[in-house]
């Protein structure tokens, strides 16, 4: 008996290390999913910001 469930106890972490394996994978590609989203609408954002600086300062005469 004692064998069988030292096999069944292996068996049952390497099945958690799989399914813990995949969860950190998911969170990864939601994390890079979110970060190059964000990245991309702040890079707009200080585009329009400096273009707007340098007109105004174009418009100043200096």
């Amino acid at each position: 008996m004692n064998r069988e469930a030292t096999k069944t106890i292996r068996k049952n972490r390497g099945v958690t290390s799989i399914e813990y394996a995949l969860l950190a994978a998911l969170i990864a590609v939601v994390i890079v999913g979110a970060v190059g989203s964000t990245g991309s609408e702040n890079g707009g954002l200080w585009t329009g910001w400096t273009n707007k600086a340098v007109a105004a300062f174009n418009s100043t005469g200096s």
